[in-house]
């Protein structure tokens, strides 16, 4: 079987276990992607007929032991580092070689980890209306309930043009904080090239034991 492309994806988080890379595992697994290598779920490959990807959970101590491999990655996502870890210069080395970056913009640290000559494409998250991709009218009960937006166009890896759009969400974990994680995750398959209607599809399917997406 031929690929178009491998597609690296970098979770940069201050914990050993990201919820946002379960989310991101799980659209791509409801979106037609099948399971092929999985390393203590911190390193899962997934591949269709067209892709493979690599998801990798990165905390500091990861960052540290991976940067003599030179590993690089297309995608990464800064989602709980701390400020210390922001300014880690092996962190720096990955994000020079990364061509999106993926950070979440009420995060007052988040920028520390860009340097003046970063040439990635920067997609940025928050609850604020200059991020890319945002949420509003929130609801929280037994989950989360929002409505996503798309504030700014842009291609993915891939070419897919994003389009402005506002979709309903539906978050099945306590706190508003969670939020960010669908955020984050969303922000990252898109910039894959997953599309609205793939996405949209995947969420709905989503039903595990450690969260549920679905429309609201």
């Amino acid at each position: 079987m031929s690929y178009e492309r491998l597609i690296s994806i970098g979770l940069l988080g201050s914990d050993e276990h990201s919820f946002t890379y379960y989310i991101i595992k799980e659209i791509f697994l409801n979106s037609g992607y099948k399971e092929i290598y999985n390393v203590k779920n911190v390193t899962t490959i997934l591949e269709s007929d067209d892709n493979i990807i690599l998801i990798m959970d990165l905390n500091s101590k990861t960052v540290d032991s991976i940067i003599n491999l030179d590993l690089y990655f297309d995608i990464l996502i800064c989602t709980s580092y701390n400020q210390n870890s922001y300014k880690n210069l092996y962190t720096k080395k990955l994000v020079k070689k990364a061509k999106y970056i993926i950070i979440n913009t009420d995060d007052v640290n988040s920028k520390d980890i860009l340097d003046r000559n970063t040439k990635a494409l920067i997609v940025t998250y928050g609850l604020n209306n200059k991020a890319t991709i945002t949420a509003s009218s929130f609801n929280s009960s037994n989950n989360i309930e929002f409505n996503l937006y798309i504030q700014r166009e842009y291609n993915a890896i891939n070419g897919i043009k994003i389009e402005l759009m506002e979709m309903p969400i539906a978050i099945n974990l306590v706190g508003e904080t969670n939020i960010y994680y669908g955020l984050g995750a969303i922000a990252c398959v898109l910039s894959c090239g997953i599309t609205v209607d793939k996405l949209e599809k995947a969420i709905s399917k989503i039903n595990s034991k450690y969260w549920f997406l679905g429309k609201s």
